[in-house]
């Protein structure tokens, strides 16, 4: 049986890294629109909710790197 992680299980520097790894290269929707926006959106949701300095950092670094 495999355990998935879930934004609600995952560690907070699980969570940051596995947003950061879809802000860095995204995926598309059927489509063909990059889903960029939507992961710094929900990265911005994630980092109000973070507690962990080191994970908070990385996220709003990757997010201030992509945001226009």
């Amino acid at each position: 049986m495999e355990h998935k992680k879930t934004p609600e299980t995952a560690s907070d520097m699980q969570y940051a890294l596995f947003l950061i790894g879809h802000i860095n290269a995204p995926c598309a929707d059927e489509a063909g629109n990059n889903l960029r926006e939507f992961y710094l959106k929900e990265a911005r949701i994630a980092l109000a909710t973070m507690k962990n300095p080191s994970a908070q950092k990385l996220l709003q670094e990757t997010i201030e790197e992509y945001s226009t």
